[in-house]
């Protein structure tokens, strides 16, 4: 495990606050490497067998389903009416898939609807933690609108996972929920799921040294003479990216400002200023971008960079327990595990100062 150290990261203008002290933990992630990635889409549902969905309505609300043709094959079509009152209507389908780090959903929509809310869901396997994007009021005519859902648009909605990303899909469900209500039909089309391939480089260049060995994981050092040392990478493609982790080099110089570049522009995001510890855990809220640039001390010496996606920095919560849950059984609290603790009262039934024990065997004295 890596030394135990603190940092204080400073987000700049159009981002939260942030800091952190406590310890630097080893977060396993993707290695720098050339990719070759193709984006291969995958049919989630040519709505070929409108039977495999299944219509849920609540109080007063109907829904009807059926797959008229459309312009790319079948389409699923929603006819709903809220007849006078409130509620939802939800398309719903079991279904089985293993997903990636980082992807999107693709789907094209088109109808006759009021002003009503729009859901799309995700449910895991277990059918008790949802993700959900959601649209209101839903902006649709008779003209087919592309939707694009990416990984980072969806986050945790409720369960007993309290937060986290999906690894798997066991329902998937498209949900009108009642705003101005009325009756209209709604059809869907082109759902396709994409995994948009590993966070990682596929270019390197710096002010010094040898980039390439950072691409290929062997490190990096900046050069001696080198007084203003950086290192910029290139995904070959806009990503979204949640933070990074810097693995360093022993007796590396540990200051370090982030930049990303939007069009023309380079934007400094986040700064960190003396960090200790082998590693650096390094929330990003920023849009999507191309190119990154760490600007470094005298001296500077990289072993890696783990790259993470949005997840990783969604909140501040869920950053603490990414952080939390690779660190060393007790340097968090329980709660940053999503863990319950589990307590008792210890006391006499005489009355008096009463006590709260943990499973530990840890005493909170006169709490009860």
């Amino acid at each position: 495990m890596p030394a135990k150290g603190r940092f204080v990261c400073k987000i700049f203008p159009n981002h939260a606050k942030f800091h952190f002290s406590g310890p630097q933990a080893h977060l396993l992630g993707i290695r720098l490497g050339v990719s070759g990635f193709v984006e291969k889409p995958l049919v989630v549902d040519g709505f070929e067998a409108p039977e495999s969905w299944m219509p849920v309505a609540s109080g007063l609300a109907e829904l009807k389903l059926d797959n008229p043709e459309s312009p790319r094959g079948r389409a699923l079509r929603m006819s709903f009416d809220f007849n006078g009152g409130g509620g939802f209507v939800v398309a719903r389908k079991e279904i089985r898939l293993p997903l990636s780090e980082t992807w999107e959903f693709r789907f094209r929509l088109r109808g006759e609807v009021l002003p009503n809310r729009f859901e799309f869901k995700i449910v895991d396997p277990s059918g008790t933690n949802v993700w959900r994007w959601s649209e209101e009021p839903l902006k649709v005519s008779s003209n087919w609108r592309e939707f694009v859902i990416s990984s980072s648009q969806m986050p945790f909605a409720w369960g007993p996972a309290g937060g986290g990303i999906p690894s798997e899909i066991g329902v998937i469900e498209f949900a009108i929920a009642a705003g101005e209500g009325g009756a209209g039909n709604l059809w869907i089309e082109d759902f396709q799921w994409v995994d948009t391939g590993p966070l990682e480089a596929v270019s390197c260049q710096a002010s010094s040294g040898r980039p390439q060995d950072l691409c290929n994981g062997n490190g990096w050092k900046s050069s001696p003479e080198d007084l203003s040392p950086w290192i910029e990478l290139d995904f070959g493609r806009p990503r979204e990216l949640g933070g990074m982790i810097l693995h360093w080099l022993p007796d590396g110089a540990r200051d370090v400002s982030v930049e990303t570049l939007h069009g023309t522009e380079w934007r400094q995001v986040l700064e960190l200023k003396s960090v200790a510890g082998s590693s650096t855990p390094m929330p990003l809220q920023c849009p999507a971008t191309q190119r990154i640039r760490l600007s470094l001390q005298a001296g500077a010496a990289l072993a890696r960079i783990d790259w993470k996606g949005p997840e990783f920095s969604r909140s501040d919560d869920e950053f603490l327990h990414t952080i939390a849950t690779a660190s060393e059984p007790g340097a968090f609290p329980k709660y940053w595990l999503r863990r319950q603790t589990l307590l008792t009262p210890v006391g006499s039934p005489d009355g008096g100062p009463r006590s709260m024990m943990n499973e530990e065997g840890l005493v909170d004295i006169d709490a009860a």
